[in-house]
């Protein structure tokens, strides 16, 4: 069961706002990056990420990024 701190959800538009990039990357990183964040769908069409680990793939693609320099 997956456990989180702050409850917080984001629907796909906010992921795409919070990176800055379309909603339709968002969809593509979901179905191709293994290590981002999985979809909760609640229903049909009604779809949100736990803003929690949206914020650690964030943080862990920088430090990813910055080891590679």
């Amino acid at each position: 069961m997956t456990t989180f701190t702050s409850g917080r959800l984001m629907s796909i538009d906010d992921v795409a706002d919070f990176f800055g990039v379309h909603r339709k990357t968002v969809d593509r990183w979901c179905r191709v990056e293994n290590d981002f964040p999985q979809k909760i769908t609640f229903g049909v069409g009604t779809v949100r990420f736990l803003a929690d680990e949206i914020e650690d793939y964030l943080r862990k693609s920088i430090e990813r990024s910055d080891s590679a320099l």
